[in-house]
């Protein structure tokens, strides 16, 4: 018998666990996505070690967030029951997963050892669908204050000091940074099929990355912008590197979790920590620099503090380039070098004309380093004992990852 009986509540997903507990007579509980209690009924005696802990803490532990991840609970798209787990404090459930658009929303607990009666069963697939519902309602309320944010965030970046101001003011006014003093930005490109993915095409979940983040920042932002999906991070004090670091992998963590259904590859670029939201615009500079750079060597993410001479020849030279503004001279010079040539004379300029370190890189003699240079002054005129000369070859190498170069 239960302890007490149903108690109604103004919250709705309240009244549907306590409707069904009542019905079915055991306890029941509903967790998020990332399996944060959501709402639970009153008990029936039948919770064990790993509810008693959910309830008094409002979290579980890694440790069944990894069991839950093993058994198939953030896959499934059907009810099913899980195993025990007595090491784990965990008795056999009965598991209901519920999906808004296929993607994970909630899920539904009930410890069970097998005993529902097919009216039970039937009356958790009656709760399952009322929730979906209130679920499907915050989700329309969140799309619609994403839209009023997005709007913010497109002012928060734009050109003109005058709209910088005014969003920075709203967002104020909305308390969304209240407390933070430290601001960044981190931007997602989508890139599929040889082309940029359009935000109102394959984009990431806004309300998946915002999840992301919630234990990571005090204040988060996100909106979709025709290039990328854009995150304005708050911080309630400087954050440190390894703080930072975090936040990078949620945010990858956040992409991947969406999964084929992004149909793409995401790229994440993270700007540079500015004091004023003002200056968010900023590090969304800084952030789109970012994602070229990870590009041009094919990593998942990068973050602007890490940039070099990689990040001023991102930031100085055009996405595009047409081969006629390019020195003719160089160019019919350097195509007409063998892949062997080509590769040494890159050693040599990457590694500052030492010829030591370059034939240990490339493991030959110096005799041949010293010959392909020879050959290659020969070959093109171009010497690269001249300063720039040297300099004009080595941009060229660099700024091929980063440039497509379009023959006229």
């Amino acid at each position: 018998m239960p302890q007490d009986g149903p108690s109604f509540s103004p919250e709705p997903l309240q009244n549907i666990v306590e409707r069904l507990a009542s019905i079915i007579q055991r306890s029941v509980a509903v967790d998020d996505a990332d399996l944060r209690l959501l709402a639970h009924s009153t008990h029936f005696g039948d919770e064990d070690p790993a509810r008693v802990r959910s309830l008094v803490g409002r979290f579980v532990t890694d440790e069944i967030v990894e069991w839950a991840r093993r058994t198939g609970v953030m896959r499934a798209t059907a009810p099913f029951f899980t195993p025990s787990a007595p090491e784990l404090g965990l008795r056999p459930r009965y598991v209901a997963p519920i999906r808004v658009d296929r993607e994970l929303a909630a899920v539904l607990w009930i410890i069970d050892d097998g005993t529902l009666s097919i009216n039970d069963l039937a009356a958790v697939d009656s709760a399952v669908d009322d929730i979906r519902t209130v679920l499907v309602r915050r989700a329309m309320s969140f799309e619609d204050d994403i839209r009023q944010m997005e709007a913010q965030i497109l002012g928060l970046l734009s050109d003109r000091s005058v709209d910088r101001q005014e969003a920075v003011e709203e967002l104020h006014a909305a308390g969304t940074f209240r407390g933070c003093v430290a601001y960044q930005v981190i931007n997602v490109h989508v890139k599929a099929n040889g082309r940029e993915q359009r935000s109102t095409g394959s984009s990431i979940p806004l309300r998946v990355i915002e999840r992301a983040l919630t234990q990571r920042a005090s204040g988060t932002a996100v909106a979709r912008t025709d290039q990328a999906t854009v995150v304005v991070i708050g911080y309630a004090a400087a954050p440190a590197a390894d703080q930072l670091v975090g936040v990078s992998e949620a945010v990858l963590r956040a992409v991947d979790s969406v999964g084929d259904a992004l149909e793409g590859i995401a790229t994440v670029g993270m700007g540079g920590v500015v004091a004023e939201l003002e200056r968010a615009v900023e590090s969304h500079e800084q952030a789109e620099l970012a994602i070229r750079i990870a590009r041009s060597t094919g990593a998942r993410s990068f973050d602007w503090a890490d940039a070099k001479l990689d990040g001023m020849i991102a930031a100085l030279l055009p996405e595009q380039v047409p081969s006629y503004l390019l020195p003719r001279r160089m160019i019919d010079a350097l195509e007409n070098q063998s892949e062997e040539n080509l590769l040494a004379i890159r050693s040599y300029l990457y590694n500052a004309g030492n010829v030591v370190k370059t034939c240990e890189e490339l493991h030959v003699h110096r005799t041949t380093v010293y010959y392909r240079l020879t050959r290659f002054t020969e070959s093109t005129g171009l010497d690269l004992e001249d300063g720039d000369t040297r300099l004009m070859v080595h941009l060229w190498f660099r700024m091929q990852s980063f440039v497509d170069v379009k023959r006229a």
